[in-house]
């Protein structure tokens, strides 16, 4: 992970979205990369280094109500099928 940097921040709106940065010297190549439900950025993070490594730089935002980002949380008690 010599030229690879990760970086977390807050994009200050309300509520306010977290995102990570996995960001490369000289990137050949870069991706917004979106999580599924019920998921948050952290289970994509080795997917996020992996394409770094492969000189893809990767925003990783958190979607709101989702991991470190603001918002109501989704619960859903039952499934009826």
């Amino acid at each position: 992970m010599g030229n690879i940097t990760v970086y977390a921040q807050y994009i200050s709106h309300h509520p306010s979205l977290f995102v990570r940065t996995i960001d490369v010297r000289h990137p050949r190549a870069q991706m917004l990369f979106l999580h599924a439900s019920a998921v948050h950025s952290d289970f994509y993070l080795p997917m996020a280094i992996q394409l770094a490594e492969a000189g893809i730089r990767v925003w990783l935002p958190d979607l709101r109500g989702h991991g470190r980002s603001e918002g109501r949380r989704g619960h859903i008690g039952h499934f009826d099928t």
